[in-house]
């Protein structure tokens, strides 16, 4: 791990992650708008969308004790539960019984594939994520049953062996306006080798409040950040790659997280083959 300072070299440094940074936050920008009309389109499906989901299952599960990650046992990303701290998938439950207070049904359809995954509050679906399948693309549909609305829109793409290649997420803004806004964006991108899972970048966007921005900076004024000082844009997206080690036996053990200030090693939150 290395430290910020002012020296030449690591001015280059920072001009130059910058630079990559500001790269990335034009395509993020480009998938913004993307994604809005995305959500656009299918806005006035939600309601046929989700009947043909239920339609199609055939079978269903349920899981609890889920914490922090997206879609709950069945989170497409096969990182997140092993990197963030306080997340994970939860449980399906074998048997359902009275007192049985589950957070998530499962619907699949007589192809074994999901379809639709309900978040529930005493057995009432609040929110239901519809998913369309589309050759090697699976995007997942969030609808907030309350107001008929999107809440989040996710794409999931695979390789010609159904391994995941990228998962995206997208929040879109609860205020309601003409024109949908998405306002934070993630997107998880993998590779592999002989091993399993090699390798992860995972590239973050979240729309600023630059009133709130700019009173934190007036407030930092005598203590400012490298990139301040230099006058360099901000940049509303980050970024961060991992790479992953495997044991003897094949499971992943340890990572190690290259980003805009370190190069440290870390345990896994359990160990898993992938």
């Amino acid at each position: 791990m290395f430290e910020i300072n002012e020296t030449l070299e690591c001015i280059e440094m920072v001009k130059e992650r910058r630079n990559k940074e500001l790269k990335l936050n034009e395509f993020m920008l480009s998938e913004k708008n993307r994604l809005a009309e995305k959500v656009d389109y299918y806005t006035p499906l939600l309601k046929n969308l989700r009947d043909l989901a239920e339609k199609s299952a055939v079978r269903k599960e349920y899981s609890n004790n889920e914490n922090g990650i997206y879609r709950g046992y069945y989170c497409p990303s096969p990182v997140d539960d092993l990197i963030i701290g306080g997340c994970r998938r939860g449980k399906l439950l074998k048997r359902i019984t009275k007192r049985t207070n589950p957070d998530r049904e499962y619907l699949f359809d007589s192809n074994n594939r999901l379809v639709a995954v309900n978040l529930l509050l005493d057995w009432k679906a609040v929110q239901t994520e519809v998913l369309i399948y589309e050759d090697n693309l699976v995007t997942g549909i969030d609808i907030d049953n309350y107001d008929n609305s999107v809440s989040e829109i996710s794409e999931c793409t695979y390789d010609s062996d159904g391994k995941i290649k990228s998962f995206l997420t997208a929040s879109v803004s609860w205020e309601k306006a003409i024109r949908t806004k998405i306002y934070e964006i993630e997107l998880e991108k993998y590779s592999y080798d002989e091993s399993g899972l090699n390798e992860a970048e995972i590239i973050s966007y979240y729309e600023s409040d630059k009133v709130i921005e700019n009173i934190i900076k007036k407030s930092f004024e005598n203590n400012l950040t490298l990139e301040a000082k230099l006058g360099l844009p901000d940049c509303d997206t980050s970024y961060e790659r991992y790479i992953f080690h495997h044991d003897n036996d094949g499971f992943i053990d340890k990572y190690v997280i290259i980003n805009s200030y370190s190069d440290e090693e870390y345990k896994t939150l359990r160990k898993v083959k992938l």
